[in-house]
């Protein structure tokens, strides 16, 4: 018997940017609802696959990273790392930082700052 599927959360947690271009359109939008619905968009985006996800994946081990490298044909590139004992259970527990190709600015996914 499976329980969980042969990935763990700092993957899945990448999942997410997928579609990250829906937020780089709501950057360039004049009108201010047109940047409403893409980020909404982007927001629900990452429920896309949850239909097929039947198992739960592995929780990280504190000081667990993963890579995710897509400058070259996205333009972006995440490293995320554990660093805390329980996984997910508050904010800045599991920190995920984006680095943008055209800006070169980091920035964390979940809304704390990196430098």
């Amino acid at each position: 018997v499976n329980f969980n599927e042969p990935l763990s959360m700092l993957q899945r947690l990448t999942e997410d940017l997928e579609y990250h271009e829906l937020l780089d359109r709501a950057a360039k939008c004049e009108s201010s609802l047109e940047q409403l619905c893409y980020v909404a968009a982007f927001s629900v985006s990452s429920y896309s696959t949850t239909v097929h996800r039947t198992a739960k994946p592995f929780n990280p081990l504190l000081g667990e990273t993963y890579e995710l490298d897509r400058l070259e044909d996205y333009g972006y590139r995440s490293l995320c790392e554990q660093n805390a004992y329980t996984p997910l259970a508050g904010p800045g527990l599991s920190n995920q930082m984006v680095k943008n190709r055209e800006t070169g600015t980091a920035y964390s996914k979940c809304g704390w700052s990196c430098t």
